[in-house]
C-alpha cells in the first residue's frame, strides 16, 4: 500500500503534512468500502477481510488515532484465535 511508504512528516512549523493526511483520508474511505464488500462477500471472519481490517487500523495508528485503530486490531486478533 503506497501510503505505507509516505514518512509522516512537518513542515518548518511542526504542522503536519496536508498531502499525507488527504492521501490517508483517500485510503480510509478506500479500505471501508473494500471492507464493507468483503464483509457482505467473503464474510467477517475471512482472512481477507481481517487483513483489510488490520491495514485500516496500521493508518489509524500512523495518523494517531488509537481509539479508532485498537477495535480494529482487537477484532482481528479475536478472529484469529477462533480460527
Amino acid at each position: 500500500f503506497p501510503f505505507l511508504t509516505v514518512p509522516f512528516q512537518s513542515n518548518s512549523v511542526g504542522k503536519v503534512d496536508i498531502h499525507f493526511h488527504v492521501r490517508a483520508l483517500i485510503f480510509e474511505g478506500s479500505f471501508n468500502t473494500l471492507i464493507t464488500t468483503r464483509e457482505r462477500v467473503l464474510g467477517k471472519d475471512h482472512p481477507d477481510t481481517l487483513k483489510s481490517l488490520n491495514s485500516l487500523a496500521v493508518l489509524y495508528e500512523i495518523e494517531g488515532r488509537k481509539d479508532e485503530a485498537e477495535p480494529l486490531v482487537e477484532r482481528v486478533e479475536e478472529e484469529g484465535k477462533r480460527r
